[in-house]
């Protein structure tokens, strides 16, 4: 994978270490604090203008036209807790370096290991760990365009929409981006790749959405996010 390794550095040493402190708290409202949001987004105006911030619960994905067909995703650390009153539980990210809790970025990278192994990496994007800066692990990815963002371009043939029909309940995709893979990848792979999330690897389909699927620049079909989030961590 080749990007500019000379602007991911000066972003990843801009930005780091982020605030410790900053979290997530999944049973209220999933938005970094403001003043967070600004203050990073403040150093990473000095060294690329164009630098987009975005997160979910679980991670930072920073976005630039600039990176060379990459994103940057650095992780937040995630774990379950239980408080006595109510006796309720829920998840809670914290800054990526707080040394407890789940990396889903890492689950992620290993996912993508795994289906390298097995020759079905084309489904997802290629997804490297990089460097580990100031306690944090820092991924890059191939840079793709989701599902959400990007859904009319991309019209199957009628014969892999047909075969398509009979997948729709195994995997939680629209049944177009599967008929995608078909054309592009071939009935028997896409058969082995939904074996693989259903049988093999079932957190790739617990936090599938319209945003974490969708196409590469060459019009291939791929998974952008298949790290899962399941209720064990």
């Amino acid at each position: 994978m080749t990007f500019n390794y000379e602007l991911v550095n000066k972003i990843i040493d801009e930005i780091l270490p982020l605030p410790y402190q900053f979290g997530i708290d999944l049973e209220e409202e999933s938005e970094l604090p403001n003043w967070i949001e600004e203050d990073i987004m403040g150093h990473l105006s000095l060294v690329d203008p164009d630098a987009r911030l975005y997160h979910g619960v679980s991670k930072l994905v920073i976005v630039s036209p600039n990176l060379g067909g990459v994103v940057i995703k650095i992780p937040f650390n995630g774990w379950f807790a239980e408080y006595e009153q109510g006796n309720y539980q829920f998840y809670e990210f914290y800054a990526a370096n707080a040394g407890i809790g789940t990396d889903y970025c890492l689950a992620e990278y290993e996912t993508y290991q795994d289906l390298k192994r097995r020759h079905l990496n084309c489904f997802a994007a290629k997804t490297l760990l990089y460097k580990k800066v100031c306690g944090f692990r820092i991924y890059i990815q191939e840079w793709t365009t989701p599902c959400e963002d990007d859904f009319e371009d991309h019209l199957p043939s009628p014969k892999s929409r047909q075969i398509a029909q009979k997948w729709k309940d195994e995997f939680y995709v629209d049944s177009e981006w599967i008929a995608n893979c078909i054309d592009y990848y071939g009935e028997k792979k896409v058969e082995e790749f939904l074996h693989y999330c259903n049988y093999e690897n079932d957190t790739i389909s617990e936090d599938l959405h319209s945003g974490n699927y969708g196409y590469r620049d060459n019009g291939t079909p791929c998974l952008l996010d298949f790290s899962g989030f399941c209720d064990d961590m």
